[in-house]
């Protein structure tokens, strides 16, 4: 499963905790957990900026752990990284992700104070000349500059921050939570979805504390914390699954329909408090707060040391950083909100938590796409409630860096995909040097390359790596790596992509096969015989070919038809077929060689031919797809064909990217229909599909 159809699949869900779970399993599966790994280590791993796929990926795993977070599930990997993968989108233009769907049975409701929702920008290192492990984590000088343009674009006129007060204040580590008083009655809303402003009442909770805040007519943000001695108490009665940290309690407790006794440890902080006829909330008078120069970077760094937990009445409640906000309240007016955020405050977040221990040894690990990862293995450390005892290392490069010897004193970075750096030391063990062979299938490797990658195309990795490519290009669904590896470990693959096309002949031993039965066979073998009608360009997009995609075919085709491409191939009329590749627009000499050089193999030319007697091709001529169209309730045949010779894409699967939703009757009800219309998609009679053109 991509990223993007777990969160697809969690965006059409509006209650289903069990699924919260199924995926929080999936990121912490070790093939998931690496291209989380790739992107938080991204700086360390390649100079190459990340392309559309990576982009788009990116985006969804981002997504995927905001969702997390906002559930009582809790998100596999840290604050901090977190912040680091979100950094990454707000470096390359994407606004900050301020809020998300909840996952819950609570009713939905619009904020009437919408300033009081959203996040906060973020800064890590308060001067620049501070040292960085990631280059993605910006300085308060940087945030400074910024904010000084921002003024002067609004104004005309410069101005020099560093010479204004601040009110420095904790950065609660707990849930956002808002109180709307209009009429004397009240009503509280988590943050919620930012974009469409729905939020969570979560009123059945938190209206215990109305005697204690509902005065008059105003709005309140809260930070809702428990504190930091409670959570032993509470995990008493969840031994078997404890909470991970206060903040999962207190959202467990937001998102129960039922009030339990954890209710009566919460502990709402009032931290900005607007009255109907005011634009700009202000800090509320409950608050600890410190005012200072912002050029008094001792006072921001000494307050910061001084409040990683914030103390009341013998309790104490979790920080992770120290909120920066400009006091003079007309430059709050002129700096305003931009996406969600207050251009006039920061936070500064404190650094990770950081654990020592000493290495035992390295294991190195194949990649579906046969790149080899070396994973650091040491004497376990606890970091935030989480047994830490192995970290990736990305690459050779990285890996001949840290010049690793067994039993180095190593410092572990909290997560469940750690980050490991070792200190300067006198190494005594015995040097643990990069593997020669593949672990996969014993080929001789290649140490020359950063990202070492087996070369042999039999490799159980590669074949693996092409098959899950192959899927997740031509959309089937419901078939991931895991599911391919039972697959192939259990000799139904054993003739690779081609292999997918024959499952349907094995169904009684597919179904008998561990945790699938016969639903999930004909799932599974239902959504591959969908796609044995395909685009000529996705399909060979879908091969896997090195540095050749859809789009390379999608050029390539308007050049030559793929009849007589196939036909070139199969014939071998290489002197032919090169001009006409170098010819067309976007290609050129590289393209064609690689090409050239994986068809010029017999194996890959008798695969190709073998394969195509298992699909359909739809000539597009080089026209790119109109778009994507679902049926519901009904196939007819006639229209489907018509649709996709004229370029239509036919899918069994909706999603935000669908372009039509197609069923019998416009009037009638259904999940599908709902979703569409909660999607935007529009809904077209059968009637009105066949005007398509």
């Amino acid at each position: 499963m991509t990223f993007q159809k777990m969160l697809e699949d969690l965006s059409s869900s509006p209650s289903k905790s069990i699924q919260l779970s199924n995926v929080k399993s999936f990121l912490e599966d070790k093939e998931y957990r690496k291209i989380i790994n790739y992107f938080i280590h991204h700086d360390a791993i390649t100079k190459e900026p990340l392309n559309d796929n990576e982009l788009m990926q990116l985006q969804s795993i981002v997504q995927i752990l905001q969702i997390l977070y906002n559930s009582d599930i809790g998100s596999p990997i840290s604050d901090e990284d977190y912040d680091i993968l979100q950094e990454m989108l707000v470096n390359m233009g994407i606004p900050r992700l301020t809020g998300t769907i909840e996952i819950n049975d609570t009713n939905k409701v619009h904020h009437s104070f919408t300033m009081l929702r959203g996040t906060l920008d973020k800064v890590y290192h308060l001067t620049e000349d501070e040292e960085r492990k990631n280059k993605s984590r910006k300085s308060l000088d940087e945030w400074i500059k910024r904010t000084e343009a921002l003024y002067k674009s609004k104004t005309g006129k410069s101005i020099d921050l560093n010479e204004c007060m601040v009110a420095l204040q904790p950065k609660f580590d707990g849930v956002s939570v808002i109180l709307e008083v209009k009429d004397g009655k009240a009503l509280w809303l988590t943050r919620g979805d930012t974009k469409n402003n729905l939020a969570s009442d979560v009123s059945h909770v938190m209206h215990i504390f109305n005697d204690v805040f509902v005065k008059e007519d105003c709005g309140v943000k809260f930070e809702v914390m428990i504190p930091e001695e409670s959570m032993s108490k509470i995990n008493t009665f969840y031994r078997e699954h404890p909470y991970r940290n206060s903040r999962q309690i207190v959202t467990s407790t937001l998102n129960s329909n039922e009030v339990d006794f954890k209710s009566d440890y919460l502990v709402p902080i009032p931290l900005r408090i607007i009255y109907p006829d005011q634009k700009v909330e202000h800090i509320h008078d409950m608050l600890p707060v410190k005012l200072c120069k912002l050029s008094d970077r001792d006072a921001i760094r000494a307050y910061a040391s001084t409040h990683r937990y914030w103390e009341k009445n013998g309790h104490h409640f979790r920080t992770d950083g120290v909120v920066i906000t400009l006091v003079d309240e007309e430059l709050k007016e002129i700096l305003g909100r931009s996406n969600d955020i207050n251009n006039f405050e920061v936070a500064y977040k404190f650094t990770e938590e950081v654990a020592q221990t000493k290495i035992i040894a390295v294991e190195f690990e194949t990649s579906p796409f046969g790149f080899i990862s070396p994973v650091a293995i040491f004497n376990p450390v606890m970091l935030k409630g989480n047994i830490i005892k192995r970290a990736a290392l990305s690459n050779r490069d990285r890996f001949e860096e840290l010049d690793l010897h067994k039993g180095d004193t190593v410092n572990i970075s909290y997560d469940i995909i750690p980050y490991l750096t070792k200190p300067k030391q006198n190494s005594k063990g015995y040097k643990i040097e990069f593997i020669k062979k593949c672990p996969s299938c014993g080929e001789k490797l290649d140490l020359s390359q950063t990202m070492v990658q087996c070369k042999n195309p039999d490799c159980k990795s590669r074949v693996l790596g092409r098959i899950l490519n192959y899927c997740e290009q031509v959309r089937i669904q419901n078939i991931g790596l895991q599911i391919i590896k039972q697959l192939h470990d259990s000799l139904l693959l054993e003739d690779g992509i081609r292999s997918l096309y024959k499952l349907h002949k094995k169904k009684v031993y597919l179904s008998s096969l561990y945790g699938f039965g016969v639903m999930r066979a004909n799932k599974i073998i239902s959504e591959i015989e969908s796609k044995r009608k395909l685009r000529d360009d996705i399909f060979f997009g879908a091969l896997g070919i090195t540095g050749l995609s859809t789009k390379t075919f999608t050029m390539l085709f308007k050049k030559i038809d793929s009849d007589t491409f196939i036909e070139m191939i199969k014939n071998k009329q290489w002197s032919k077929l090169k001009p006409l590749i170098v010819q067309t627009d976007g290609l050129g000499e590289i393209k064609a060689n690689l090409l050239l050089d994986y068809f010029g193999e017999e194996k890959n030319r008798k695969e190709l031919m073998k394969l195509l007697k298992e699909v359909t091709l739809i000539p597009t001529n080089g026209n790119a797809s109109k778009g994507i169209i679902v049926f519901s309730g009904f196939r007819p045949a006639e229209l489907m064909e018509m649709l996709e010779k004229n370029g239509w894409e036919i899918s069994n699967t909706l999603t935000k990217s669908t372009k039509y939703l197609v069923v019998k009757n416009k009037n009638a009800s259904s999940a599908k229909i709902e979703k569409a219309k909660s999607y935007g998609t529009q809904i077209l009679s059968e009637e009105e599909a066949f005007q398509l053109r």
